[in-house]
């Protein structure tokens, strides 16, 4: 008899923790399907902007984790619910394949949310994918070497400056990356720009990483404007444009180069598939993780509002990886006629890098920062890539890093904007 299709829809934490667990038993056959063919590792996109890291070292292909036939580059375009029925389109020399499953796993993770601030969405630069990475790496390199050769200083200044809204962190970690950066490269390669780069961080809470204790929160303040980010917290961005942030207040920030770590909303994919939505967007589940109404069907994810004591789990890889794991034995265990077990999952801790061998944490409920707080999370994120190639490639890429200077050479994408 044929075994039982399992659609993955998404190959986030969530959707490649789902689909590595259900690929691993013999009693399915399961076919995750992504608009990419790899797997990214998202915690170390700041060192991929500043290269430390080789840009394809965090990238995994999908048939390098799964079985062969467990993975499709294309998009899931329209779901038929009470026929089990998935429209899948391919991303090269489209072509559309109706797909047949008994249960389907919806993991397409989240979007960037610009909360309707003008001239952000069609100013500001993402910072969520491997291209958005090369894509900033590139906007700095090129606008310094401009800056070079820019006679004015408020030229040079607003050539130089990167603003990042937000002081969560994806927008700490960048800030401290790129202001290490900075400092590097005005020793040897700009040493002409050493009075006019700069970070800003603009967050509208009056706290960076809100999510870590007090004590932690102002150690990550104290090691931020040690590093000279300027950092302003409290204020709200009000628009912005091609050359400049205008903070409330009236406040205006020159800059080329704004990066927009602010928010994260579920993926627009949603809308398309008849799901049951709350008022942020995201599939209502139950504990178990089935979606409301729809037998057959699960989320997991950013794009799930799972229930918990807090609320709803919080969006975090950590929480995204138990989620896939405990959807996929749901699964298995409903095959097999046994109750499905609700999801109870407790942060088991938090580790945040601040550049230039720093950082801070708190892990089994032990405060760390400085050097161990660093060391721990190159040691966790090293040991969490998918495979040993990996982990391999990234050790000797900081390997390097510790020894040379950095590298200032861009990677052309031939869709650079050069506003």
């Amino acid at each position: 008899m044929a075994k039982p299709v399992v659609l993955v829809v998404g190959g986030g934490f969530a959707g490649l923790e789902a689909a590595k667990v259900l690929a691993r038993s013999q009693k399915v056959q399961v076919l995750l399907v992504d608009i990419a063919n790899f797997a990214l590792f998202s915690p170390m996109l700041p060192e991929v902007a500043t290269g430390d890291i080789e840009t394809r070292h965090i990238l995994v292909p999908h048939r390098d984790i799964l079985p062969a036939q467990a993975a499709r580059q294309g998009r899931v375009i329209r779901i038929d619910h009470a026929q089990r029925l998935a429209d899948v389109e391919t991303t090269v020399m489209p072509r559309i394949d109706a797909i047949h499953y008994d249960h389907v796993v919806f993991t397409p993770g989240g979007t960037t949310n610009f909360f309707g601030v003008p001239g952000a969405e069609g100013h500001a630069l993402t910072f969520k994918t491997i291209g958005d990475a090369i894509l900033l790496r590139n906007r700095i390199l090129s606008l310094l070497e401009r800056a070079s050769v820019e006679p004015s200083a408020e030229g040079r200044e607003r050539l130089c400056r990167v603003v990042i809204v937000g002081a969560g962190f994806s927008g700490v970690e960048l800030a401290a990356a790129l202001a290490d950066f900075f400092h590097r490269a005005a020793r040897k390669q700009y040493p002409e720009l050493q009075h006019y780069l700069r970070v800003a961080v603009i967050e509208m809470l009056n706290e960076v990483t809100p999510m870590l204790p007090e004590t932690l929160r102002r150690a990550v303040r104290r090691r931020l404007l040690a590093s000279g980010v300027d950092l302003r917290l409290g204020v709200k961005v009000s628009a912005v444009t091609g050359d400049e942030v205008i903070l409330g207040g009236g406040t205006v920030l020159p800059t080329l180069t704004t990066v927009w770590t602010a928010g994260v909303k579920p993926a627009e994919d949603l809308k398309n598939w008849n799901l049951p939505l709350d008022g942020k967007g995201r599939v209502i589940v139950d504990r178990e993780l089935r979606v409301e109404g729809i037998p057959g069907a699960w989320a997991a994810g950013d794009a799930a509002a799972i229930p918990s004591p807090e609320g709803t789990a919080p969006p975090t890889a950590q929480h995204a990886v138990r989620e896939g794991r405990l959807l996929a034995r749901n699964i298995l265990a409903e095959l097999d006629g046994q109750p499905a077990h609700p999801f109870t999952y407790r942060t088991k801790g938090q580790l945040v890098s601040l550049g230039h061998r720093s950082g801070v944490g708190i892990v089994m409920g032990v405060l760390v920062r400085g050097f161990p707080a660093w060391w721990l999370w190159r040691t966790y994120y090293l040991l969490q890539l998918p495979t040993w190639l990996r982990r391999v490639r990234v050790a000797l890429d900081w390997t390097i890093d510790l020894f040379f200077q950095k590298d200032v050479v861009e990677l052309p994408m031939g869709s650079e904007r050069r506003e």
